[in-house]
């Protein structure tokens, strides 16, 4: 069997990407390795350092059976973060818009927000999610039946990467069509078109000179 992968070591840094990946693999790395709940947060000190590791060693080891898994994330950002930064963050996750992302870039950098900002419900992280979308992909998930209110986050980013893959499909067609049907191809037609009846007419009157040449000559 494989043993499971631990985290990479968590410094206290405030640095949002740092901690999210501290999370998110020491979450995976618990559950692999089948840790009991009440021996979790101990386990993950092995992969604190700097801050973060002053701040178990000062206010949870002494005290571990009161910390649970998820309070314990919260209170190491509240300890490597600005006191505000859940505010600030609220306010990005307001204003952020997909932009030149694609749609799984776009889900995944949004996530990482709104893991800081814990006290957002599942049904309003869609709907976060939603209104940044390009209005297009929008109104292509109505038109698909979905509804801001009532799917899933996965529902929603499975189907709008569908739509981004077919609006993708459609672009490319219309540009090669745009291409097609530029002047110079017009003009390589029409030329085409006028040497095959120029080509023609040769071959007419060819012909006509022809059946002249074989009629018997008429009397004297």
């Amino acid at each position: 069997l494989l043993r499971p992968t631990p985290p990479m070591k968590y410094n206290g840094e405030p640095d949002l990407f740092a901690y999210t990946r501290f999370v998110t693999e020491s979450e995976l790395y618990l559950k692999e390795g089948q840790v009991a709940k009440e021996h979790q947060v101990r386990k993950l000190s092995s992969f604190l350092g700097g801050e973060a590791y002053r701040f178990y060693l000062q206010q949870v080891a002494s005290n571990l059976n009161r910390w649970s898994l998820k309070r314990f994330y919260r209170a190491l950002m509240d300890e490597c973060f600005p006191s505000d930064m859940v505010d600030q963050m609220r306010v990005e996750i307001d204003n952020f818009k997909q932009g030149s992302r694609s749609v799984k870039e776009f889900a995944l950098a949004l996530q990482q927000k709104l893991d800081v900002v814990s006290t957002i419900g599942k049904q309003e992280r869609v709907s976060k999610l939603w209104k940044g979308f390009h209005p297009h992909i929008q109104a292509s998930l109505i038109k698909d039946r979905l509804n801001a209110n009532t799917s899933t986050w996965k529902q929603v980013v499975e189907q709008a990467q569908i739509i981004e893959v077919v609006n993708a499909t459609l672009q490319a067609y219309r540009s090669k069509q745009g291409r097609s049907n530029e002047p110079g191809d017009q003009g390589n037609r029409q030329c085409s078109q006028n040497g095959k009846r120029a080509t023609g007419f040769r071959n007419d009157q060819r012909d006509g000179k022809e059946r002249t040449k074989g009629q018997p000559r008429g009397p004297p």
